[in-house]
C-alpha cells in the first residue's frame, strides 16, 4: 500500500502460479536507464509498460534496491521471472522487514508470492496492478476497450469511484493494462449481481452497458431509494496513510472496539462495495460486494488495507447445513454482526482444501456470560464456533424476522445445546468449522480442479486472504468487527 487509498486486489505467484524455467540472470551494472518502464519525472511506474504483476515485482526489485543495495545488479524486466528473479526475490526476502517499518520476516522462498508483494508495494509506495487476466487477456481487453465508447464514457468516473491509483490511471483518456484488470477486479466484485442467480458475468476485463448500469447505481453519488449513502464511510481521495487509519479507526471506535498497537483489527462492512456512495442488498451469491479494512499498528506506525469479499454465503441451501428451524430445507447461514463488546476473532490454523485460511471463533464469555464458563473449556469453541443468522426460506436474503429469529432460538436438550440443529440457548443459531478462506474465484488445491463455495464463511480472494492469515499469526490473532454498512454510516454521520 502506498499513501494512495487503493483496493486490493488479486496478486498471484510467478505470475499466476505458473513456474517458468527461463534462463534470464543479472544483466549488468545498475543503470536506471535500464527500467524500461519507470518514469523518473512522475515517480511511477508506467502502466503501459506493466502488462502483468511479474514486470511490476522486476520493476519493483530494482527500484527498491536503488534505495536500499541489497543486490549488486538490476535484474531484466521481462515479466518471465527465471533465475535472476528468482535470486533477487530471496534477497529482498531476506531484508524486507529492515526495509518496510512493521514488517514481519519474510519466508525466503524466491517466490513473488502475495507476502512479497505486499512488502515491494509498502516498500516503494508503488500499488501493484490486480493480475485477474493473464497477460494476453489484458492486451485483448485493451484494444476492446479502446474502441468501445461505453468504455470511454465510463472511465473517468471509473477512476474516481474505484479509487484506482495514481500510478495505474490513464493520462490520455484510454485504457492500459493496469486499467483492465481494475475492470475485472470490478466484475469478480459484483459477481451474480451483474446476471443473476446461477449465471456469473464474464471476467474478461472489457466493459458491457450492463456492466455501467450496475457500477452506476452503486458508485451514485445520490442513494437508490431503500438504500443508505456510505460516502461518510471512505475517506478523502488521496489521504495519507495516518489519515486513513485515523478515519477507519473512527467506524471501529463506533462500534465500541479501539484499535490498539500490536493487536491487529479487521472491520467487515456488509452491503457495501469498496468506495461505493450507497448500500445494497445483501444476499447468498457469488460476489466479492463487501469491504473489508485491516488496520495494523505498530510502534513504527501504522497500516490500513482495504479489499473486497463476502460476508455472507454463496448458496440457497446445503446439505452441509443444518435445518435450524426443523421445517423444509438446511440452511446456510451468515456470520452474526457483532460490536465490540462481542468481538470475534480470527486465528491462522492450518489449511481448508489444500490453501491458507483461518478460524473465527466468538468467546463465549461474551455472548453467554455466565453460561459461557463451560463452554469456553469445550474445544469444540477454538475451532470455528460462532453465531450465524439462518435463511430459513433458502430465498437467499435475511430477512429481519430470519435474523431475530436466529438470535432467539432455542433447545430444550439438557446442556442447552443442540448439535444437530446447531442452537444454543443465550446465542441462538451458531455455525462450527467457520473459515476465512479463499473465494468463488480461486479454484481448491485439493486435486478435484473445482472452485470454492460458503455456507457460513468469509471468503476474498487467495492473495487477501494469504495477507490476513499473515496479520492473523500472531498470538491474539487479529480481532474481527463485521457490521452493516448502513448501521455504520448512521453512526459517523450522527
Amino acid at each position: 500500500m502506498g499513501n494512495t487509498l487503493t483496493s486490493r486486489q488479486a496478486h498471484t505467484s510467478d505470475n499466476q502460479g505458473r513456474d517458468y524455467e527461463t534462463e534470464e540472470g543479472f544483466v549488468g551494472p545498475v543503470d536506471p536507464a535500464r527500467m524500461e518502464t519507470y518514469d523518473e519525472s512522475t515517480q511511477r511506474l508506467d502502466p503501459n509498460g506493466l502488462d502483468s504483476q511479474s514486470h511490476w515485482a522486476q520493476n519493483a526489485l530494482n527500484l527498491v534496491n536503488e534505495r536500499h543495495c541489497f543486490m549488486d545488479e538490476h535484474i531484466a524486466v521481462d515479466g518471465a521471472p527465471g533465475r535472476g528473479t528468482r535470486a533477487a526475490v530471496r534477497k529482498f526476502q531476506e531484508v524486507a522487514h529492515t526495509v518496510v517499518p512493521g514488517l514481519a520476516k519474510l519466508r525466503v522462498n524466491g517466490i513473488i508470492d502475495a507476502f512479497t508483494v505486499d512488502a515491494l508495494e509498502r516498500a516503494l509506495g508503488i500499488p501493484a496492478p490486480p493480475s485477474v487476466l493473464s497477460p494476453r487477456q489484458a492486451k485483448h481487453a485493451v484494444g476492446q476497450n479502446n474502441a468501445s465508447a461505453v468504455a470511454t464514457d465510463a472511465l473517468p468516473q471509473f477512476q474516481s469511484a474505484r479509487r484506482v491509483p495514481a500510478a495505474h490511471q490513464s493520462s490520455d483518456g484510454t485504457y492500459n493494462l493496469p486499467l483492465v484488470q481494475h475492470v475485472a477486479a470490478l466484475q469478480q466484485d459484483v459477481g451474480q449481481h451483474a446476471k443473476g442467480v446461477g449465471t456469473l458475468p464474464k471476467i474478461d476485463g472489457v466493459w458491457s452497458k450492463s456492466l455501467l448500469n450496475l457500477f452506476g447505481s452503486m458508485y451514485d453519488q445520490q442513494a437508490s431509494e431503500g438504500q443508505t449513502n456510505t460516502t461518510a464511510l471512505w475517506p478523502r481521495a488521496g489521504a495519507s496513510m495516518e489519515e486513513q487509519y485515523e478515519h477507519f479507526s473512527r467506524i471501529s471506535e463506533a462500534f465500541g472496539h479501539t484499535v490498539t498497537e500490536g493487536q491487529p483489527t479487521i472491520i467487515a462492512l456488509r452491503g457495501v462495495m469498496n468506495y461505493a456512495n450507497e448500500t445494497h442488498t445483501s444476499k447468498h451469491l457469488k460476489a466479492y460486494d463487501d469491504s473489508f479494512i485491516l488496520l495494523v499498528k505498530t510502534a513504527e506506525g501504522v497500516h490500513v488495507d482495504v479489499f473486497s469479499g463476502a460476508t455472507h454465503a454463496y448458496q440457497a441451501a446445503s446439505r452441509a447445513s443444518p435445518n435450524a428451524d426443523g421445517k423444509g430445507q438446511s440452511d446456510v447461514g451468515s456470520v452474526r454482526t457483532n460490536d465490540g463488546s462481542k468481538m470475534y476473532t480470527i486465528n491462522a490454523r492450518g489449511t481448508f482444501k489444500g490453501r491458507e485460511s483461518m478460524h473465527i471463533t466468538a468467546d463465549p464469555k461474551e455472548w453467554l456470560g455466565k453460561e459461557g464458563d463451560a463452554k469456553a473449556k469445550d474445544i469444540s469453541w477454538n475451532r470455528g464456533f460462532v453465531p450465524v443468522d439462518r435463511d430459513t426460506n433458502q430465498d437467499r436474503d435475511m430477512s429481519d424476522a430470519e435474523k431475530t429469529a436466529s438470535a432467539t432460538r432455542r433447545t430444550k436438550e439438557r446442556d442447552g445445546q443442540n448439535q444437530h440443529r446447531q442452537v444454543v440457548n443465550g446465542m441462538g443459531d451458531y455455525g462450527n468449522g467457520v473459515y476465512f478462506h479463499s473465494g468463488y474465484t480461486v479454484t481448491k488445491k485439493d486435486g478435484t480442479n473445482q472452485k470454492y463455495s460458503s455456507i457460513a464463511c468469509q471468503t476474498a480472494r487467495l492473495e487477501d486472504v494469504q495477507r490476513l492469515r499473515q496479520a492473523s499469526s500472531g498470538d491474539s490473532g487479529v480481532k474481527y468487527l463485521l457490521v452493516d454498512a448502513a448501521e455504520a454510516a448512521a453512526r459517523l454521520n450522527g
